[in-house]
């Protein structure tokens, strides 16, 4: 490793280091292992189960209107196919407010081999909405069943726009539990976690929650785009918890609130935010 000051790792002799890597292969995974006389430390943590990932794509200028939103890996009685078979599942969502056509998009759980299974012609996602693919080797069978199973044990998943060459979302995940699903939340934009299922739904922390759509919170955001400040007006004059997070889920702000609250952002990075206050929550967009 490096720490010259010469290879991206900042200033020489800083003790931040670098390593070059030869890519080999349009999709790469790795973990780091660190030591010194009384000590190790694998990252990830479950570096036998999980993995770093290093993709070799073309920049999509569209990324984050597909993703794969939800997926169970391990379906023993939450909801059965058309057949009755309790089969695994993912659900892709749209963000985006354009329908948008799947075919030439391809699915798989092997990264040297991306173009697995191709979405059969004419397959529509509306805007907002959810495409559910049975993941059970049974082409045979109508809707949409791909050629690969899923492995509760530790997997990864690939999304694939084979017009541009670029894989459009992944997601790599272990030990997966009997009816727990893995997905997004906030619902389409959010970090991967355990949820309980939400077939073809909006993701949920929790069914005893009843979650509000992003563009029906109990309160609203302006300017939205926002460049030096913004403003969060509830719908309600109860006292409520704001919690604003970025996409790493990192908390970068909190506050307690009544009606209104201005938040000054000229420190903060451009970017894509999520605003939880109460039971709502929403996006922000930060230029």
């Amino acid at each position: 490793m490096y720490d010259d000051g010469g290879h991206d790792d900042g200033g020489a002799n800083d003790g931040t280091f670098a390593i070059q890597v030869e890519i080999t292969n349009t999709y790469m995974q790795y973990y780091i292992y660190a030591e010194n006389d009384n000590s190790g430390k694998f990252s990830p943590q479950r570096a036998e189960h999980e993995y770093h990932n290093i993709t070799a794509t073309i920049s999509d200028p569209n990324a984050g209107d597909l993703v794969i939103n939800e997926i169970m890996a391990s379906n023993s009685s939450t909801i059965a196919d058309q057949d009755g078979e309790y089969d695994d599942w993912i659900e892709l969502y749209n963000n985006s407010d354009e329908v948008i056509n799947l075919e030439g998009y391809y699915l798989s759980d092997d990264g040297d081999e991306l173009l697995k299974w191709a979405f059969p012609f004419g397959t529509l996602i509306d805007p907002k909405s959810y495409v559910i693919v049975w993941a059970d080797k049974d082409e045979e069978q109508s809707g949409l069943h791909a050629n690969f199973k899923l492995s509760a044990a530790a997997e990864s998943l690939f999304l694939m726009d084979s017009s541009n060459n670029s894989i459009v979302d992944e997601v790599s995940f272990a030990d997966q539990s009997s009816d727990i699903s893995y997905g997004r939340y906030p619902n389409g934009i959010g970090l991967f976690q355990e949820l309980d299922p939400t077939f073809n739904a909006m993701n949920l922390l929790t069914t005893e929650i009843t979650e509000i759509p992003l563009d029906q919170t109990s309160f609203i955001i302006y300017p939205n785009p926002a460049e030096s400040h913004f403003i969060i007006e509830s719908m309600e004059t109860n006292e409520k918890l704001v919690k604003i997070y970025d996409l790493g889920g990192k908390i970068v702000f909190q506050a307690k609130m009544n009606k209104m609250l201005r938040i000054e952002i000229d420190a903060w990075a451009s970017g894509i935010y999520i605003i939880n206050a109460g039971k709502s929550v929403s996006k922000l967009v930060i230029q």
